[in-house]
């Protein structure tokens, strides 16, 4: 969520980075398992209870504590995430 707020222009990558290596320090997840296959990710998505008409509430960060919420397709944030897990 981190890069993909950044992606978009709504955080500094800066900031994604750094919410990133603290979450690794925590030991949290941070990246999608590369054997994840988009398709299963979006069905998981579609099913949430956040989710309407294949479309996902999804939270952004803007920076350190403030945050965004906008409806993303389920199908967008599993390619997203599939193709991040791949670059790693």
């Amino acid at each position: 969520a981190a890069h993909f707020s950044a992606s978009r222009g709504y955080c500094p990558p800066a900031v994604a980075d750094r919410v990133v290596r603290l979450l690794r320090r925590l030991g949290a997840p941070t990246e999608v398992p590369t054997d994840l296959q988009a398709r299963s990710l979006q069905a998981a998505l579609a099913g949430d209870k956040k989710a309407a008409g294949g479309q996902v509430k999804f939270v952004f960060m803007e920076g350190l504590g403030r945050t965004r919420f906008e409806m993303v397709s389920a199908r967008e944030i599993a390619e997203r995430a599939v193709a991040g897990a791949a670059e790693h």
